[in-house]
């Protein structure tokens, strides 16, 4: 399931600022370190995801390095 969130998500930057704020969202939620490179991956790309899409998704990469203990 993560794997099929994580390709969308991916690819939403060109979608809405909204689905990619909500997709963000899920995964955040969802807690599994497969979405993590997927997260990292938005975060460090600020000419293709909106502000808040990036905002949404610093709420879960430290929490997930916690958890990896890094």
């Amino acid at each position: 399931m993560v794997c099929l969130v994580v390709r969308g998500f991916v690819a939403m930057s060109d979608a809405s600022n909204l689905l990619a704020h909500e997709a963000a969202f899920a995964l955040g939620q969802m807690q599994d370190v497969a979405a993590i490179p997927a997260l990292c991956t938005v975060l460090q790309d600020t000419s293709s995801f909106h502000p808040i899409v990036r905002h949404e998704v610093s709420k879960y990469v430290p929490p997930a390095k916690f958890f990896l203990g890094r």
